[in-house]
C-alpha cells in the first residue's frame, strides 16, 4: 500500500525573509501561507498611525 501525503510544505528562503506555503497536492492550490516579511510590512503600515 502506497501512502501519499495530501499536503506539502514549500519553503522559500532569501537572505532577508522566509516564506512558507502549504500546498494541496491534488489541486496544486496554496492552502495556507506565512512569511517573515509580513511582520515588517505590518510595522511599516502602523508607523503612520496617530
Amino acid at each position: 500500500m502506497t501512502l501519499t501525503k495530501r499536503y506539502v510544505l514549500r519553503l522559500f528562503i532569501s537572505i532577508k525573509y522566509i516564506t512558507a506555503n502549504v500546498v494541496d497536492r491534488n489541486s496544486g492550490r496554496i492552502v495556507a501561507t506565512s512569511s517573515t516579511a509580513e511582520h515588517d510590512i505590518k510595522q511599516s503600515l502602523e508607523c503612520g498611525r496617530p
